[in-house]
Formats: structure tokens, sequence, C-alpha cells
């Protein structure tokens, strides 16, 4: 099945997928992405319908469950428009989620085209492409929550423990090191785990949607001397920000 509808005129009413005014925009960084996968069409316009239908139609038809869906045109002169599907109860690291359905045949695109056919939508042809992205709903969530909680005590954390020089958060958080220090704080288990209990604490005050628990939260911990010397910010491209020490 072509990801493309017929029986409307080419480029004609696509300002309708626009981004209104005051309205959040998507993004692709989890915490920035909330309020867009969170934000609610206006009860009875055609996209609030169509996106009630689609979730009742995967529920039914695909058994998943589906949180939101939202469409956004990237760009005023665009010619295509992107439909963000938000999914419930996947696991945090599938790796078929967070990404752009390239099969015009999966089944989460047929199910569209199925309820496309009862729920019409404005200004959707022929020339116009659409892109399907699949996301973990969950995971912008817990995001949101760390780059909250992060704000919090990124600055604070040093007087509560000396021996932290910086808390980075990556969807997790970052505890470096001093290095003269480092080998006797990754030796202190107590001392570890105080410091996750701390950042557990901060993390929860802004979870909203009861995403973090003792169990899938955890923290990263490294030699600040090894982060200096990467560079900074390119740690986070490197393999070391999966290398070091979980707790």
């Amino acid at each position: 099945m072509k990801n493309k509808i017929k029986n409307a005129n080419c480029n004609v009413g696509l300002e309708y997928y626009d981004k209104k005014p005051n309205e959040p925009e998507s993004s692709v960084m989890g915490s920035l992405d909330y309020n867009f996968s969170t934000f609610r069409y206006p009860e009875g316009s055609l996209l609030k319908n169509f996106v009630d239908a689609y979730i009742s139609a995967a529920k039914d038809n695909l058994f998943l469950e589906v949180f939101n869906c939202r469409f956004e045109r990237p760009r005023s002169n665009s010619n295509f428009v992107n439909f963000y599907i938000y999914l419930l109860g996947v696991e945090p690291n599938a790796l078929d989620i967070h990404y752009r359905i390239e099969d015009s045949s999966h089944d989460l695109i047929k199910i569209f085209y199925e309820v496309l056919k009862r729920n019409e939508l404005p200004a959707i042809n022929t020339e116009i492409k659409l892109q399907f992205l699949v996301k973990n709903f969950e995971n912008n969530s817990r995001d949101r929550a760390i780059y909250f909680a992060w704000h919090d005590i990124h600055r604070e954390i040093q007087s509560v423990f000396p021996n932290v020089i910086s808390l980075s958060n990556w969807s997790v958080f970052y505890v470096f090191i001093e290095e003269t220090a480092f080998e006797s704080v990754i030796a202190n288990v107590e001392y570890l785990k105080r410091i996750k209990e701390y950042c557990y604490k901060a993390t929860k005050k802004h979870d909203i949607d009861g995403v973090w628990n003792n169990n899938n939260f955890c923290i990263r911990v490294d030699n600040w001397k090894h982060y200096n010397a990467i560079g900074g910010q390119h740690y986070f491209n490197s393999d070391s920000m999966f290398e070091c020490m979980t707790l």
C-alpha cells in the first residue's frame, strides 16, 4: 500500500499541519519531546477524531497500546507530513522503537489507511508523502524527569558529595568523580548507593507518570579525568559512555 492519499489537490491546505502558535514542537531529545507527545488535539476536531480511531484500531487489531499520535509538517514549505506514534508498554531499549518506518506494508501504516477511510483528513494526496515515526512515550517521560532533576541538583550535589566534580544527564545520570578520589569512591559501595539514592529522590519529584522505580533506575560513574581527556561532550559520542561503571 502506498503511503499517500488520493483525491485531493496537491499542496492545498498543507498549512493545516503547520505548528500553531504556542503548540509544542517535536524533538529528537526525549525530555524536549515530552510536551509534544502529550499534546492532545481539541475535542471534535478532525485530528482528534482520527487519532482516537487510530489508537483504538491499533489496540483492537495489533494489540498495541498507543499513548498518543501527532501530525507535524516539519517546515512551512515542506511537501510531506510526519505522523508520530507514541507507544506504551515497550522495553526502554527496544531496537525497533524510535525509528522511521521504511516498509510501506508495515502494520502500523496499514492501520493508518484503514482508519483514514472512515476519518478523512485534509490536504493529503498522491503528491504529499507521509513519514511514520514510532517512539516510546515512557522513554520521553523518563528523560523528562531526569532532565528536571538534573536542573535541581547538578550544582548542589558537590556540597553533599564533595568528590563529585560534575553531574551530567544522558537519559541517565553520569556522575564524574575527582581523579585522586576515584578508586576509593568506586570501592565504597555504600557511598555510591547514597549518591544513587540522592539522584533517585530528585528524579521521583518530577516523575509525573510513575515511570521510574528502584528496579529500572541507575546511575553511571566515571573518572573526571577520563571524561575530560576525551573532550567533554565528545564523551557522549564515544563508547566510553557505555563502558563506565553502572550502579
